[in-house]
């Protein structure tokens, strides 16, 4: 997804973006535990060939972490 990113989307090289490839909840659930900093962006690819993830589906997955 970054090359595609940068490739078609210009997300530039730039030494204040951080970007971090993970699994998405356990991400949010360990960083809320370190520290109590917010984030300005966070991008979810939640799909694959078959369309989203089955667990993901729905808001409420958003609000357990």
């Amino acid at each position: 997804m970054v090359k595609i990113a940068r490739r078609f989307f210009s997300l530039p090289l730039e030494p204040r973006l951080k970007i971090k490839i993970a699994d998405g909840a356990h991400y949010i659930k360990q960083q809320s535990l370190q520290s109590p900093r917010q984030h300005d962006f966070i991008l979810l690819d939640a799909f694959d060939h078959a369309g989203m993830a089955d667990t993901v589906q729905g808001i409420n997955v958003f609000f357990s972490v």
